[in-house]
């Protein structure tokens, strides 16, 4: 009993020592989770087949605008291309984002319009089977809040990576309109090509949740999200 009674002080400033351990741990986390970066938005690429592949029209010298609504805002994105699928390398000559006018129409907010550059390169080659990212740009991005990412290429590769299953529509049109406040003679396409995520820098600590779902699940408003900040 007496031994019991000795130890109890013992066991109070252990569990006091702790709860002081988990509150500086708490308030040193939330700072970082600040500064990362959280996945707004992300789509799972395949290999496209030929029934969904761009228009023979696509495949040289155009631009292709695509909308997508991320599901955090922040201040700074960073915009993710993929070749994963892609037997010879992918070679985007300019991208721009910009927040988009409408979910339904290829009109963007030329305030808003930015241009992305790949190590500081406007211009950028992607080995077949990579993804890269693009550098930090400033932008404004209010949560649930419609991109317009614009990509120009003078060819592309033969195995063409996208999400055929996005339900959303994107535009190309011929020449170099990556900065265009609209899209002219633009075809619509319901389908995402080549570009695989969009990371924001939030202004706050957020977190998001990630939703794992059947191509068939995705419609015009879909977001999927990656819960995990990103370094």
């Amino acid at each position: 009993m007496r031994s019991g009674v000795k130890r109890f002080p013992f066991i109070q400033a252990i569990a006091a020592m702790l709860l002081s351990i988990c509150a500086t741990a708490s308030q040193a986390v939330a700072p970082k989770l600040q500064e990362g970066w959280m996945g707004a938005w992300a789509s799972a690429q395949i290999l496209v087949d030929p029934a969904n592949a761009l228009p023979p029209a696509a495949l040289k010298d155009a631009t292709l605008r695509q909308l997508v609504r991320v599901s955090l805002g922040g201040t700074r994105l960073r915009v993710r291309v993929s070749n994963a699928f892609g037997t010879t390398p992918l070679t985007i000559t300019g991208a721009h984002v910009a927040r988009a006018i409408s979910q339904r129409a290829s009109s963007i907010d030329p305030a808003t319009d930015r241009q992305l550059t790949f190590s500081g390169v406007p211009s950028v080659i992607i080995p077949a089977g990579a993804e890269y990212v693009s550098d930090p740009v400033s932008i404004s991005v209010p949560a649930l809040t419609t991109l317009a990412v614009s990509m120009h290429y003078a060819d592309l590769p033969t195995a063409e990576t996208g999400h055929p299953g996005s339900r959303a529509t994107s535009y190309v049109a011929s020449g170099d309109q990556t900065a265009a406040p609209q899209l002219q003679a633009a075809t619509p396409i319901e389908h995402w090509y080549y570009l695989s995520g969009i990371d924001v820098q939030p202004t706050t600590p957020s977190a998001a949740l990630a939703v794992a779902a059947p191509t068939a699940a995705c419609n015009p408003a879909a977001t999927m999200s990656i819960a995990a900040p990103k370094r």
